[in-house]
């Protein structure tokens, strides 16, 4: 099961938006964060899992980042390339 939480960003001609995947594995939920991009015509383009629990997220066209922040501590703030730029 995929659910979508917080809104999407864009950067140029992608959507990117964060989703948690559930999978159950011997009875017990396992639960993965991940990052999908898009094009606008909803074409997927690519999807990463990210070893983190984020709350929100924003993109930097100018210093080609994502920027997000732990959904635990906010005071953590994780730092990726953007890809696709």
């Amino acid at each position: 099961m995929t659910y979508y939480y917080g809104y999407p960003k864009t950067a140029n001609e992608y959507i990117y938006v964060l989703c948690k995947n559930a999978q159950y594995k011997n009875r017990n939920e396992v639960v993965t964060t991940e990052m999908q991009v898009w094009k606008w015509d909803g074409t997927p383009i690519a999807s990463f899992k990210i070893n983190a629990n984020l709350s929100a997220f924003n993109i930097s066209e100018k210093y080609k980042k994502i920027y997000a922040v732990d959904i635990y501590h906010e005071n953590i703030i994780y730092v990726f390339n953007l890809p696709f730029i």
